[in-house]
């Protein structure tokens, strides 16, 4: 059945892709057979249990302790004097508005003007102490950062090498930002701790003399039941505020690294910069989770100061209430003098609900002031040897999203994407290939390739002639299924098809028939119709939104990763597109030269590579070996002469700044930019062929700690882990022997991948071309 609506023969007739080219469609939306979903490590929620409770606790004012010893915040001295000084002068200030009631009440001109030059006096002397809290609180702590970072710049660069051994997350930012919070949070704390007792204690006084002892302890038993919850509250805080900073700097962290190796990345293609991009994305998605738990923190602390300020005033109003009309002894008063009675004790009653809500709503600033302590403090701890090296984060594993990517096979248009085997489909095929279920985590999971030809004949009714048609599909998917079983299988992956023609399994052990139509319907939503001649019954048949019923579709199925599937079927219709245009060159320069300046780095260089061939290109320093290799990577224009070579999705660069995975062990480095969950025997068995056998054996060792020979040798692995079809090698393998580098480059070739060398000794073996005899001066422009 034709697609609707049926398209014209031009439109059958469209010009096929390049000989490497390739096109991404569409980003399929996740259905039930195929998983496009990503794990990202979630921020942790705060430590259960009363134990853990305790041992966070002690944690944090050890840290805070080891800040507070290293600041020594003596000057906090003067703070504490002006706040002593601000609670009499606001003592005074607030009583004259009780004189100014009485005076007004008994009209007496004399008594007004004294109370209004007090006022005045009082005034003014307010306006000098109360405005010099805040410029000398900042003060305080821009003094205070200085004394902390210096000794922090001591601790850090000693003979004791901190720098150096330091496990932690990001000690230049506990460093350079939280160290400058940590000063200010604690001015901002420090000086309402210091001042807050002595303020509580004067107008408790006070208020006794008003409301008499059991009302206040009333009032008293009302605080300590807020001052509960604001603790409870603000133990939840403390670790969101540590989590948050700890997502920010690992954020801040990752676009270091992008900015570090651009270059670097913008060579090694596609796979990277979307790898790349799925840690900027995901250490993004990590700050935002934290920012947002601790948003919503603050939000109920916010709620709960509100709550207890505005409970105060009708605390204060039930307190006037009760003095009045129960006749509290002392408020026998003459009713001329009650209004400056209910002034002063009011007044005294806000300031002691005033002094007990100022603590309650520096519960942020406080749960602020632990957090940073706590990584200010756990830096000293490690630099000085008394604390923990604190706990690592989990690393973040990546997950792959479905692209339905538009290629060319044996001549007809065809669509191609790998997806996670779900649902029906995992359960078809594991029915359909039986020797899976006897693999290790056989049946756990399993990567299905979806393949799709368009037929090219289109006289409609010719079943003879569809027959034909069909045959030629079959033969071009089995051309390509047999290069893609081959490749993955010898990587130590399961590898399966169903064959086309009798819906079983082509290369193990035949089980059930697979429906392609089914699977179509499950993988990618493509919907189904029914097909037969008369008297038949009705065929499954895949309707393609863009090819029609007019299709052939097959499957692939393995449990290699989803990247190691996708990347094997590239290259392997790269190879097939190669031959069948009559040409084995996977790289071809033509007269190849790079101009800087003025004046050649190098010209008239001319080579070709086929599948497994190597190139060694030799010069000393300045020769141009790294500008050749940018060339070829399409990064910098020729000056002259031509560059074919396949996109950089079939192409892996190994630069002279090693590209390394952020964080990890080795089997993390060697199968970047995937995951190597589940791929240990072919990452061991690509690192024993480059000849790291000692590597093999460790595995799961940190990066961090290989020399440079063994760092050289686990990029190596990767590129024959990855099996792209031509990799450029600059300078890698330059802290290799001779017998090293000759075994790297024969594993290399064996496992058919092309690729172009450079450095500066020689190397047997392989062809070598030397770059340093080819400069010459850039000729004159034309007029």
């Amino acid at each position: 059945r034709p697609p609707e609506p049926e398209p014209t023969s031009s439109a059958m007739e469209e010009p096929l892709l390049g000989p490497f080219e390739e096109e991404d469609l569409a980003r399929s939306s996740a259905g039930p057979g195929m998983s496009t979903t990503t794990t990202a490590a979630a921020a942790a929620g705060p430590p259960r249990g009363t134990d853990l409770r305790r041992s966070q606790n002690a944690r944090w004012r050890q840290h805070l302790l080891l800040a507070v010893r290293v600041i020594q915040p003596w000057e906090i001295v003067f703070l504490v004097s002006l706040g002593l000084l601000n609670i009499y002068l606001g003592q005074l200030v607030g009583y004259l508005a009780g004189d100014f009631y009485a005076c007004l009440a008994a009209k007496d001109a004399p008594a007004f003007d004294s109370t209004m030059r007090k006022q005045v006096l009082f005034a003014l002397a307010c306006c000098v102490t109360f405005g010099s809290v805040q410029p000398l609180s900042e003060l305080l702590s821009f003094r205070w950062r200085k004394r902390l970072t210096l000794s922090l710049h001591a601790m850090y660069c000693t003979n004791s090498k901190a720098y150096y051994s330091v496990r932690l997350d990001n000690p230049d930012q506990r460093i350079q930002r939280d160290a400058d919070f940590l000063c200010k949070a604690l001015a901002q704390v420090g000086n309402l701790v210091c001042v807050s007792p002595f303020k509580i204690l004067y107008y408790t006084w006070l208020s006794v003399t008003y409301f008499g002892a059991k009302t206040i302890g009333c009032l008293y038993a009302y605080f300590a039941l807020t001052l509960i919850a604001q603790k409870l509250l603000m133990d939840n805080v403390t670790p969101l505020v540590v989590r948050r900073e700890r997502a920010e700097a690992e954020f801040r962290q990752t676009h270091f690294r992008l900015k570090g190796h651009r270059e670097e990345i913008a060579m090694a293609g596609e796979a990277i910069e979307a790898r790349e991009r799925y840690v900027l994305d995901e250490s993004l998605g990590g700050a935002l989770r934290a920012q947002r738990k601790l948003v919503v923190a603050h939000w109920a602390l916010a709620l709960s100061s509100s709550l207890i300020d505005y409970l105060g005033v009708v605390v204060n109003y039930s307190m006037l209430g009760f003095a009045i009309f129960r006749g509290i002894r002392g408020w026998d008063v003459p009713e001329k003098d009650l209004p400056k009675m209910i002034s002063q004790s009011s007044f005294v009653t806000f300031q002691l609900i005033y002094a007990f809500s100022q603590i309650s709503d520096t519960a942020r600033a406080a749960t602020d002031l632990l957090g940073y302590a706590e990584r200010v403090g756990e830096l000293i701890g490690f630099a000085t040897g008394e604390g923990g090296a604190g706990d690592p984060e989990d690393p973040k594993k990546g997950g792959s999203m479905a692209v339905i990517r538009r290629a060319a096979l044996g001549g007809r248009p065809m669509e191609w994407s790998v997806h996670e085997a779900e649902g029906p489909v995992l359960e078809a095929a594991v029915r359909t290939f039986p020797d899976f279920l006897a693999r290790p985590n056989g049946g756990s999971r399993l990567v299905a390739v979806s393949t799709f030809q368009c037929a090219t004949d289109k006289r409609g009714g010719a079943r003879l002639a569809s027959a034909a048609e069909m045959n030629a599909q079959h033969r071009s998917f089995l051309a390509l299924e047999s290069e893609v079983w081959k490749d993955l299988t010898d990587s130590g992956h399961f590898c399966d098809s169903v064959d086309p023609l009798t819906g079983c399994a082509t290369h193990t052990r035949l089980g059930q028939r697979y429906s392609e139509a089914r699977g179509a319907e499950e993988i990618l939503r493509y919907p189904t119709v029914f097909d037969g001649a008369q008297g038949e019954d009705p065929c499954p048949v895949v309707d393609h939104p863009r090819f029609g019923t007019a299709c052939y579709p097959a499957t692939i199925f393995t449990d290699a990763p989803a990247h190691v599937a996708a990347s094997s079927v590239g290259k392997v219709l790269a190879r097939l597109r190669l031959v069948s245009g009559g040409s084995g060159a996977l790289l071809r320069c033509e007269g190849l030269g790079v101009a800087r300046e003025g004046k050649f780095v190098f010209r008239g260089l001319s080579f070709e590579l086929g599948v497994g061939e190597g190139v060694f290109v030799r010069g000393p320093s300045g020769s141009g070996k790294t500008c050749l290799v940018r060339a070829l990577c399409g990064l910098e224009e020729p000056g002259e002469g031509s560059v074919h070579a396949p996109p950089l999705g079939c192409v892996m660069v190994l630069s002279q700044s090693p590209l390394l995975m952020h964080g990890g062990n080795v089997a993390d480095q060697v199968a970047y930019p995937a995951s190597a969950e589940g791929s240990e025997e072919a990452i061991q068995r690509a690192l024993e062929g480059v000849g790291g056998d000692g590597l093999a054996a460790r595995i799961r060792q940190c990066s961090g700690s290989l020399s440079e020979a063994e760092t050289q040798m686990v990029l190596l692995a990767r590129v024959l882990y990855h099996r792209p079809l031509l990799a450029f090698l600059d300078e890698s393998m330059s802290a290799l022997s001779a017998e090293e580098r000759g075994r790297a480059c024969g594993a290399l070739a064996e496992a058919g991948v092309a690729f172009v060398l450079t450095g500066r000794d020689a190397l047997g073996g392989v062809r070598t071309l030397d770059l340093s005899r080819r400069s010459s001066l850039l000729p004159p422009p034309m007029n």
